[in-house]
């Protein structure tokens, strides 16, 4: 890090909070992106769901989860 001068009376320090807050700010808005495209494709060209097991399972994994939190915390 360099220390301050006569164009930055700060310093760099705050140019990592600056990059970090904009690298996720980015991160977020791909996602975001990808999602909104992903839906909307889905509805444009629906595919025949063909078996519920994995989502069954996923949602037995995730009630047993929050009972055992809700256990815990108790």
């Amino acid at each position: 890090m360099e220390n301050p001068d006569a164009d930055h009376p700060y310093g760099y320090t705050n140019m990592k909070h600056v990059s970090s807050l904009i690298s996720g700010v980015g991160i977020f808005c791909v996602g975001t992106g990808l999602s909104i495209y992903h839906g909307i494709h889905g509805i444009l060209f629906p595919n025949p769901v063909e078996s519920f097991y994995l989502a069954y399972l996923v949602l037995a994994g995730s009630l047993f989860v929050r009972r055992s939190n809700s256990v815990s915390c108790y």
